[in-house]
């Protein structure tokens, strides 16, 4: 089917509609960047959702849930975010549900379940061996988010004796920067041990 285009409108792939529109919103979220009202802004992106791919929709989320990260605290010399709530209230709305999986996800040595498991990095899923904190570094504290002071470096990290939070998506896990903000919620939410 023919559809013809009236005066003044344009037509764009879908993969360009995304970048432009992701674009849009990262200027959009730059202090001093293009000045759109706040029911502009949320009113077209959620008419725009589905109709961006989901990798544009990543991005989109993720620009915004770094503006919000950035935010926290004020800082000397820097702008709050404009219409932080109803960036809030996008990402609330907007953001995928946490990605579903397949694996067993229990370590490996001492076979509990439903606590904060680690991997290696740069391994093969087929090789990768889950372990959980007491199994991994037994006498290091590591808080309930997964954190511990590693004493090498001085400050708070997530990665455990070389191990990296093993986040698990499908049938096998994400890479350690490329993992979705709500799959990072959900490992964050594992109790770091077994409860007595």
């Amino acid at each position: 089917m023919i559809k013809m285009i009236k005066k003044g409108e344009i037509v764009v792939k879908a993969d360009d509609f995304g970048m432009l529109v992701e674009e849009l919103y990262r200027a959009a979220l730059r202090p001093k960047g293009p000045r759109y009202t706040q029911e502009w802004l949320d009113t077209k992106l959620r008419e725009w959702w589905p109709k961006l791919d989901e990798y544009c929709q990543r991005q989109i989320m993720c620009a915004i849930e770094v503006a919000i990260l950035l935010d926290e605290p004020p800082r000397s010399g820097r702008e709050p975010l404009e219409y932080r709530t109803m960036w809030e209230k996008i990402v609330k709305d907007l953001r995928p549900a946490r990605s579903p999986f397949t694996i067993k996800y229990c370590c490996d040595q001492c076979k509990v379940e439903d606590v904060k498991l680690w991997r290696q990095s740069n391994t093969f899923a087929d090789y990768i061996k889950l372990q959980c904190a007491s199994c991994l570094a037994p006498g290091e504290v590591v808080n309930e988010k997964g954190k511990f002071t590693d004493p090498s470096y001085g400050y708070e990290t997530d990665q455990l004796k070389g191990c990296v939070p093993a986040i698990p998506v499908g049938d096998t896990y994400w890479g350690y920067t490329s993992v979705p903000s709500q799959d990072v919620e959900w490992w964050v939410a594992l109790p770091t041990y077994k409860k007595s």
